[in-house]
């Protein structure tokens, strides 16, 4: 299993292996998870365009995006985003999206500065809830009334918090911000934590992930998914991961993709609903406890 002592490693691809936490103070440690989150959200926006456009360099995407005039101080200014450094802003983002419609991935969703810097304070939670739209918060207000036993994974989940109206950060947002609330006991959290560390499951099709299919690409998944749980308390004591095989979350989510692809294949319109996708992958997501269970 992959946990916080472990996860600064050779599997920063494409770069030297960074030094175990075990030789860093608190505060490195949190610097240093930083550039790297942020590193692999930059290298996801990336995958997604790259999907849609075909390109294979930084290079040649910023060379569509930028004026021609502007291109040799642009080009250092994405490699430095591509190391870490910084997250391209809002207007960068808009003028990427001019050239690539197709790009769902928000950079800016509340939840990845979360993610980010972990142990935020609750005036700034409630700040990024209040940034959320009126049908996440009302999700939030049925999540709060649903008894403790009902919180598992399972496709009467789904349908009963619409998740299929919700992306996987605004979910995991959802799942977390409950977590975080008074009304979580020992007995809640930990079913919080099974729902939190399976969300994925749900959402092979994300974009944080989907371009990691095959290859090289799988271990980029595995290592930003590791930095999540890391942020999310999930990979410590309270990790479900002993529950299951740890592996098994993310063979899962490839054969996900595989089940789909094929059912299109028998049936071409099968699945082209949000909500059609979402019972999809829930049918698996059910299982998620109730195999290692039995």
């Amino acid at each position: 299993m992959m946990t916080a002592a472990t996860w600064m490693s050779p599997l920063a691809i494409g770069e030297a292996p960074i030094s175990t936490a075990k030789n860093l103070t608190a505060d490195q440690f949190r610097k240093v998870f930083a550039v790297a989150f942020r590193r692999e959200l930059v290298r996801a926006f990336f995958a997604e365009v790259w999907a849609q456009g075909g390109e294979q360099t930084i290079a040649e995407v910023v060379r569509k995006v930028v004026p021609a005039d502007d291109y040799a101080k642009a080009l250092r200014v994405w490699y430095a985003r591509s190391r870490g450094e910084h997250i391209p802003g809002p207007a960068v983002v808009a003028e990427v999206r001019r050239v690539f419609p197709g790009l769902h991935l928000d950079l800016h969703h509340p939840m990845l500065a979360w993610l980010e810097k972990r142990d935020l304070d609750e005036r700034t939670i409630r700040r990024y809830k209040a940034t959320m739209p009126d049908y996440w918060r009302t999700l939030g207000v049925a999540l709060s009334a649903m008894p403790t036993s009902e919180l598992q994974p399972s496709l009467w989940l789904v349908e009963e918090l619409r998740l299929d109206k919700l992306g996987y950060l605004d979910a995991l947002m959802l799942f977390a911000a409950e977590r975080r609330s008074s009304r979580a006991t020992p007995s809640r959290r930990t079913a919080l934590n099974r729902v939190l560390w399976l969300l994925p499951v749900l959402y092979p099709d994300d974009p944080l992930w989907m371009h990691c299919a095959a290859g090289t690409d799988r271990v980029r998944l595995t290592y930003l998914m590791a930095l999540i749980d890391h942020s999310m308390g999930l990979d410590g004591e309270d990790s479900p991961a002993g529950e299951f095989q740890f592996g098994d979350r993310f063979s899962r989510m490839f054969k996900q993709h595989w089940d789909l692809e094929q059912r299109r294949g028998r049936l071409p319109q099968a699945c082209r609903t949000e909500r059609s996708r979402r019972h999809f992958f829930a049918q698996l997501w059910r299982y998620g406890i109730e195999r290692e269970r039995g």
